[in-house]
């Protein structure tokens, strides 16, 4: 049976020809996109391990010495006094459990990055990456950050406050033997600087990736800072009070002195318009995947539904000597497979090439699983329709009475 198949497949080799081309650059296609996709799932991630909804963010401005209503500064007022006072008034408000402040690196969801490298005094060849994010230690409480080994946000919010810098591990090393976070914990590190300034490490933290959707490709190095280095402020409200704490606060809440606060939103909307234009590429890929499988559905069912019809005498005959539709539908199947079999053998080593290249070109992290993923997933996909375009035509076929279907042979 199967030697008869192949036979015959030979036979008609001119129509299986082009058969094989189509399906070679489908699953070309369809291997890219499933490769994007793919890795795009499996680096999502969320920044924080919180909810974030409960958390509200801000930035920090000054008034201007030409504005109305500047009041100079001078040995007992200064823009440390009025940032005290400023967060005074928003830790009294009743629905706020923690409030904290930091440099503009401070909070995820935007792509300020401050690289740079930590190492051990003397050692500067074994150095760790880093992003560093300057913040005070209530931050830790806000964003709820826990050590690896099971310390509590307060914990580590304590080293911070002894002038501890909190570091975690990276997923995407610079080098290939580079050290790990965990290596540098309860020692003096010297951090790039002009001079270097030295830090002890107090811990290793859970990260803060930048957003969702991209890996950490340097470590996170929580800083503990001076007020005056202040540009943005972040609090948690209590668990589902966030539109009281809004409907509460008032203009005099949100300034003092020459301060005042901007853009106050929650960290989940930040979010939304950080990764606006991620989200809709992901959007436009899952749309576009779509309409290629529809598509090749499409293709597939007219291409078979014509070779089918070609063949009613052909079916006719086999089911006079014995055939079943199942045997005829096995046939059909076994025909479709074989072909696409013959296009993922060719398509294999151009989906390497090109996986590899798109990579550069997108600037994403396509690692072997992406690709073995992309490879299977297709391959499945794309035999399920082959099975699908296939069995309506052959249903049909086979449903024809023989005595008809001979009748003008």
């Amino acid at each position: 049976m199967k030697r008869k198949l192949l036979k015959q497949m030979l036979n008609e080799w001119r129509s299986n020809i082009w058969i094989v081309i189509e399906l070679v650059i489908v699953l070309l296609v369809l291997q890219i996109i499933f490769g994007i996709m793919y890795s795009i799932y499996d680096m999502k991630q969320p920044v924080l391990d919180t909810d974030i909804d409960d958390i509200y963010v801000a930035d920090v401005n000054q008034l201007s010495e030409e504005s109305e209503g500047y009041v100079a500064y001078d040995s007992t007022h200064s823009a440390a006094t009025d940032l005290d006072m400023l967060i005074a008034k928003l830790r009294s408000n009743p629905y706020v459990e923690k409030i904290g402040y930091g440099t503009g690196n401070a909070i995820p969801y935007q792509y300020n990055f401050w690289g740079r490298t930590i190492s051990l005094p003397g050692d500067g060849k074994k150095s760790f990456h880093i992003n560093d994010r300057g913040m005070s230690p209530e931050m830790i409480e806000v964003f709820q950050i826990r050590g690896i080994k099971g310390e509590t946000p307060s914990q580590l919010a304590d080293m911070m406050r002894k002038g501890y810098i909190l570091l975690s591990e990276t997923e995407f090393s610079y080098e290939e033997n580079a050290p790990k976070a965990a290596e540098f914990v309860g020692k003096d590190v010297e951090m790039q600087d002009e001079p270097p300034v030295t830090y002890h490490v107090g811990a290793v933290a859970q990260p803060m990736r930048r957003s969702d959707y991209e890996p950490l490709y340097a470590g996170t190095c929580y800083e503990p800072i001076p007020v005056n280095y202040a540009k943005v402020i972040a609090l948690r409200v209590k668990p589902g009070t966030g539109h009281k704490f809004i409907e509460s606060l008032t203009i005099a809440d949100q300034q003092s002195g020459n301060l005042f606060l901007t853009n106050l939103s929650t960290l989940s909307d930040k979010r939304d318009i950080c990764q606006m234009d991620v989200v809709q590429a992901v959007r436009s890929i899952t749309a576009c995947a779509l309409f290629v499988l529809v598509m090749v559905f499409l293709g597939f069912l007219g291409t078979f539904w014509f070779r089918t019809q070609q063949r009613v005498p052909e079916i006719a005959i086999r089911k006079v000597n014995g055939a079943t539709n199942r045997d005829i539908y096995l046939r059909f199947f076994a025909e479709g497979m074989i072909l696409l079999a013959v296009a993922v053998v060719i398509t294999m080593p151009l989906t390497i090439w090109i996986v590899t290249n798109l990579a550069e070109i997108v600037e994403m992290p396509f690692d072997n699983n992406a690709e073995v993923a992309a490879v299977i997933i297709s391959v499945v996909v794309l035999a399920l329709l082959i099975i699908a375009g296939i069995y309506a035509p052959a249903r049909k076929a086979a449903a024809v009475n023989p005595a008809e279907a001979l009748k003008d042979m």
